[in-house]
């Protein structure tokens, strides 16, 4: 239940901040660092705690549309094989997390493998598709305002805009 929370709480957030990071560089870092604990805080960390503690994940995917991720995970249901694709699940988010929190074009593969992974959820079953278009929307408005902030040069008026903004707080 705590993971429920805590993806919802930061799906928030990224939506949120994906729509405002265009305007503002403080939405963009606080949008980034709410990707990048997303995925290797309740993504990684988490499965990997769901994966000690003995919880059975067959039943998310027991829950998809698709015939073909229903059968795998009645097939894989407690085999090698299981354990292989969670481990390479947390891999992935782990490392997608952590590469948001580099700089330069890391942040962009990272973001590229959030989307991935949202995109992989889709096929999990009908309640990925409430939450994760609106995340996938979102983090291509973040990749978008990374990108503008990266090729944008910095002029004086930046600079004198902010010494002003700094007087008036």
């Amino acid at each position: 239940m705590t993971l429920v929370v805590g993806w919802a709480l930061t799906g928030l957030t990224i939506v949120v901040a994906g729509v405002l990071a265009g305007r503002s560089r403080r939405a963009l870092r606080v949008g980034l660092a709410a990707v990048a604990f997303s995925l290797a805080g309740l993504g990684a960390v988490g499965l990997a705690v769901l994966v000690a503690t003995d919880t059975d994940l067959s039943a998310i995917a027991a829950a998809s549309y698709l015939p073909v991720v229903r059968d795998l995970a009645a097939a894989a249901a407690g085999s090698p094989l299981a354990s292989v694709v969670v481990s390479l699940l947390i891999a992935v988010q782990a490392t997608a997390g952590l590469l948001i929190l580099f700089d330069g074009r890391w942040v962009e593969t990272g973001l590229a493998a959030a989307v991935g992974v949202q995109v992989g959820l889709l096929a999990l079953g009908w309640w990925a598709f409430l939450v994760s278009p609106l995340v996938i929307t979102a983090l291509v408005l973040l990749w978008r305002a990374r990108r503008r902030d990266v090729d944008r040069p910095l002029y004086l008026p930046d600079i004198l805009d902010a010494r002003e903004h700094d007087r008036r707080s």
